[in-house]
């Protein structure tokens, strides 16, 4: 019971939504891969911390060994001083330089250990970035979701409204003269449409359909079998194909069985919905019929 120019214009606000849709689509899967970018750089500068950090261990492991070395041979000097007599000249000599030593050591160790607490700051400070990001990561792929369940959503919403308007079937079934119906010519025809999109068959369908014709597909070969193609032209009255989205060996074998078995081959430039409107008034001047009107 819909207008026309009302589902015309529900049509209209719904193609206009898909693509505001597609194009936050697009601007979400920009922002995921950077932010994938940037989280796989923390986790490189992440692991370069690491690194370090067990190196910092390393040293400082190194250095307090020294530092137990150095001590054991400032004991071992004390006790020699110790029984030595006032004046020996070898045990003045040597502790001077054993104290600078270990003063130099205690000095290192203390930066080191500084050097560790810094590093230990920073890797925290990048362990909570990678879980913000981590965070962000999963809710842009959740936006990600939301946005494909919406155009899916749009989409389907777009094949309903084509698909509302009852498809007529000729002057014959609607009830009125051939003089003033409106309708498709191509009423109880067969259309076979190898190749296209898989995702416009829907649209494909609604136009055929809405000419009256019944709808045949073929993907050329992807999916479908290549042997099945023959059997698909026996029971289709005319062969539509667009040269853009189909194989060449494909083509080629449409062309000639269509020519052995004396069928319309239409070709058409673009696989979008629009040529294939265009080319159901050249379907029906190949096959003998009268001119279609355009499409409501």
């Amino acid at each position: 019971a819909t207008p026309p120019k009302l589902a015309q214009a529900v049509f209209g606000e719904v193609h206009m939504l898909s693509h505001l849709v597609g194009a936050a689509n697009r601007a979400d899967i920009r922002r995921l891969e950077r932010q994938e970018r940037c989280l796989g750089a923390h986790r490189r500068s992440l692991a370069a911390a690491r690194r370090a950090r067990q190196s910092l261990k390393a040293k400082v492991l190194e250095l307090r060994c020294e530092l137990e070395e150095t001590r054991e041979a400032l004991r071992a000097q004390r006790d020699t001083s110790r029984h030595a007599p006032p004046n020996a000249a070898t045990g003045k000599a040597a502790f001077p330089e054993l104290v600078r030593d270990l003063a130099d050591l205690r000095r290192q160790s203390a930066a080191n250990e500084r050097a560790t607490r810094e590093h230990r700051a920073e890797v925290l400070r990048q362990a909570a970035t990678i879980e913000e990001l981590y965070l962000e990561n999963k809710a842009l792929r959740e936006t990600l979701d939301r946005t494909k369940v919406m155009a899916q959503a749009a989409i389907q919403e777009v094949c309903h409204t084509e698909s509302a308007e009852s498809p007529c079937q000729g002057p014959e079934e609607c009830g009125r003269d051939a003089s003033s119906c409106p309708c498709p010519r191509l009423s109880g025809k067969r259309v076979l449409y190898v190749g296209g999109r898989c995702g416009l068959l829907p649209h494909y369908r609604a136009v055929v359909e809405g000419r009256g014709a019944c709808f045949l597909h073929h993907d050329g070969g992807k999916e479908d079998a290549p042997a099945m193609l023959e059997g698909a032209l026996a029971r289709a009255d005319v062969v539509i194909c667009p040269l853009d989205c189909v194989s060449h060996d494909a083509s080629r074998r449409l062309k000639k069985l269509c020519k052995r078995a004396n069928k319309p081959f239409v070709t058409l430039r673009s696989s979008g919905v629009s040529a294939l409107e265009r080319s159901l008034a050249d379907v029906a001047g190949r096959m003998g019929l009268a001119p279609d009107a355009p499409p409501q």
